[in-house]
């Protein structure tokens, strides 16, 4: 009885992991609810992010993926454990559950993550953001057409820091306009300065 009595005043957790800081003192009395301390499981850590409805075919129990954590240089391998069964309609995105298959107790949980996953696809066309006009109905470029400006409304998709994805309106070959944009009309007669991958100037 003197034993059992003696195993009521130990607190032992279901798992191993690091413990925090006490957060009460030693000998005192514990309330129920009251938070003694924080014990986290750092050799199983996921990482929740969202994909486009248009990639989830490439989504798959198993599928391995990069993360990128901020103040570490070194990529993160991870693991696709789970998906959701349905698509979220304000975003039109499918959340993904991934699980880090290696951390050696350096990440933090609850640390934001940068994924990067390989959808082989065909290369994409790709231009400046700060060029891409938006509107009520979507959004456009200003495509050089014979001489003249022609508004092209286009569907966007991936994003990186400076650049967007352009899935339709346009074509490889075609010349975006990149400045002047909010100064020009539909068909106003133009004057390229330069024309090549930089951004090309309009007279």
């Amino acid at each position: 009885m003197l034993e059992a009595q003696i195993e009521k005043t130990e607190s032992r957790a279901p798992f191993s992991g690091k413990i925090g800081l006490r957060n009460v003192s030693a000998g005192a009395y514990v309330q129920q609810g009251v938070t003694v301390t924080t014990l986290v499981s750092t050799d199983r850590l996921k990482v929740d992010f969202f994909i486009p409805e248009r990639y989830s075919s490439v989504i798959a129990i198993g599928t391995t993926l990069e993360v990128e954590v901020e103040g570490f240089k070194e990529k993160f391998a991870a693991k696709v454990i789970a998906t959701e069964p349905k698509i979220e309609l304000s975003s039109r995105s499918v959340k993904v559950r991934a699980s880090i298959i290696s951390t050696q107790s350096k990440l933090y949980p609850g640390a934001f993550a940068k994924v990067n996953l390989n959808v082989k696809s065909e290369a994409a066309l790709m231009v400046p953001t700060n060029i891409v006009i938006p509107e009520a109905r979507g959004k456009k470029l200003m495509r050089y057409n014979n001489g003249k400006v022609e508004p092209v409304m286009v569907e966007t998709g991936l994003r990186t820091k400076d650049e967007v994805q352009v899935l339709t309106g346009i074509k490889a070959g075609d010349t975006i306009i990149s400045t002047s944009i909010m100064f020009l009309k539909p068909d106003a007669e133009v004057k390229l300065l330069g024309v090549g991958v930089g951004k090309p100037s309009v007279q």
